[in-house]
């Protein structure tokens, strides 16, 4: 190339133009990159957002499409205008079939998970994404299919999953859209892209639920159909991804961490098996060595999976607030509303507001500062599924939704924490465990939740909120955990051990 721009060059000596040629090759290639980025940006978050949204329209609508085919079940001998849906067993059977299904959705990612994600390493990320979405769309075709037609069972939504095997399912999407914002940003940049997803997906609900409300004062299967074609523009928009991997070392060869691996592509392709299993045996040992020197880290780990496990309960309260007040799914779509933009404040004011008030004005270290925001985001937790349980009233409802949206930061400033009781080296190993932790966690605690919803509504009175109580005792405990256990930065963080006393 260098060569060609100085025999090109007129009236050139040759060195000016070998020095300025790759100057401005080089100029070009990151400006190409740059607009690269930005593009995989817009349709990452475009797709997310469309899946979101979708995702905030179909659970109002399936929940009530559910409800009354279950019904029409239990009571067919029954005029319809005598059937109770809102009885204690067709309540019950609806969080029984609620519990397990959120249980069997997160099979596929354990299944299929990692090979997919090895997979996206030889593929690209975008191809991956795109089976992902297929197979989840693939799912949601099936599962409407069971709730319109009369003829098939109420039971048979639970073999909607099976379809979520093509692509992992929300596990596999979630890994990938962060390896694709991780493979074209630098470490610096990520934390803002992260946050604006958060923010992204928080606003999906705000727009979705009041939506969602109006649509179901007219037609059930409306806002099912307006559902889905979110879920199918989601799916098309991924075709749209450009591959990421190739920004990727782009990006490292101009950073200088990476050479040209084109001489051993072929090598590393024949023996694509071996490399696997070496990876796989390297892992297993460092497994072993986190395990045994991060007692205090993995006792907090726990304690992020009970809070994450606690969240289930969010998937009650639409099924809970139609049952406690006889409101319509429409109703309780509006109510729930509030949760999401308090959610929101949280996320963008109050708790980037909180960190700079005991960083900056009272110049409380990084390790303290987190555990104080853990502490009080727990507490807030514990309060608002408590008022939650005993809402006599929607006003004490909402006031218990307000207070536990606070608590909604506690998870990520617990993965705050986490990262730094943890050496770098192992950051890797311990995100791994924990995603593995919660989902395994979610497997067993989400059909039990569910289940206590059922036994509440056989107890009657205020044990119909017996799900929020439980949810209370998961983060009671950690919070309990988080003030006793005295917690100090690990030494891979100089920067933090210098500054930081035990807490």
């Amino acid at each position: 190339m260098n060569g060609h721009s100085a025999d090109s060059a007129p009236g050139s000596d040759g060195s000016g133009s070998t020095e300025t040629s790759p100057l401005l090759n080089g100029n070009s290639e990151r400006s190409t990159v740059v607009q690269h980025q930005r593009r995989v940006i817009v349709v990452l978050f475009t797709m997310f957002f469309l899946l979101e949204f979708g995702a905030g329209l179909l659970l109002p609508g399936s929940s009530a499409a559910l409800e009354q085919k279950i019904c029409d079940e239990r009571y067919s001998n029954i005029a319809p205008i005598d059937r109770d849906c809102k009885s204690p067993d067709v309540q019950g059977q609806f969080a029984v079939l609620k519990g397990w299904q959120t249980m069997l959705d997160c099979v596929p990612g354990l299944i299929v998970a990692v090979p997919f994600g090895i997979l996206s390493n030889k593929w690209g990320r975008h191809r991956v994404l795109s089976l992902a979405f297929t197979g989840i769309t693939l799912g949601l075709a099936f599962l409407v299919t069971v709730l319109y037609f009369d003829v098939l069972p109420a039971n048979l939504i639970l073999v909607s999953p099976v379809f979520m095997l093509l692509g992992g399912g929300p596990a596999v999407i979630t890994a990938m859209l962060y390896t694709s914002i991780a493979d074209i940003t630098p470490v610096s940049a990520r934390a803002p892209i992260f946050l604006q997803l958060s923010a992204l997906f928080i606003l999906s609900e705000i727009g979705s639920g009041p939506l969602a409300g109006l649509i179901l004062l007219k037609s059930t299967w409306g806002l099912i159909g307006l559902a889905s074609v979110f879920y199918v523009l989601a799916t098309a928009t991924t075709f749209l991804l450009p591959d990421t991997l190739s920004i990727s070392k782009i990006t490292t060869t101009h950073d200088g961490s990476r050479e040209d691996q084109s001489g051993d592509a072929t090598a590393s392709s024949t023996s694509t098996l071996q490399e696997s299993l070496r990876r796989i045996s390297e892992g297993v040992h460092e497994i072993r060595s986190f395990l045994k020197g991060h007692g205090r880290a993995i006792v907090m780990m726990f304690c992020y999976v009970f809070v994450a496990l606690s969240k289930v309960v969010q998937l009650m309260l639409l099924q809970y607030t139609t049952k406690r007040y006889h409101w319509t799914w429409s109703k309780a779509s509006f109510l729930l509303t509030i949760r999401s933009i308090v959610s929101l404040v949280v996320l963008i004011v109050v708790l980037p507001a909180l960190t700079q008030l005991l960083t900056v004005r009272y110049k409380v270290g990084v390790i303290r500062r987190d555990v104080w925001i853990t502490r009080v985001t727990g507490l807030a937790g514990v309060l608002g599924s408590l008022l939650i349980a005993f809402a006599s009233t929607p006003d004490i409802l909402i006031l218990g939704l307000v207070t536990f949206a606070i608590h909604g930061g506690m998870t990520a400033v617990l993965r705050s924490l986490l990262s730094n009781m943890v050496e770098p080296r192992h950051l890797g190993t311990m995100n791994s465990l924990l995603g593995i932790l919660e989902m395994i966690a979610l497997m067993l605690g989400a059909p039990a939740l569910f289940s206590s919803f059922r036994l509440g509504l056989e107890l009657s009175g205020d044990w119909i909120g017996l799900p929020f109580i439980c949810a209370a005792a998961m983060i009671a405990f950690s919070t309990i955990i988080v003030f006793v256990l005295p917690v100090r930065a690990s030494k891979g963080h100089v920067d933090l051990l210098s500054t930081e006393d035990e807490l």
